[in-house]
């Protein structure tokens, strides 16, 4: 799934909750961000 589409599914105190994870690592942010078919988790 990608994660604009979880995203969109996700409320608001989840959507804090997966970009508190994401940032805790800026390098697998870095990777995630420069994906252009998606992440899958």
């Amino acid at each position: 799934m990608e994660l604009v589409k979880l995203l969109d599914v996700c409320d608001e105190e989840q959507r804090l909750r997966i970009i508190a994870i994401l940032t805790e690592d800026p390098v697998k942010l870095v990777k995630i961000s420069l994906k252009t078919h998606g992440h899958h988790f």
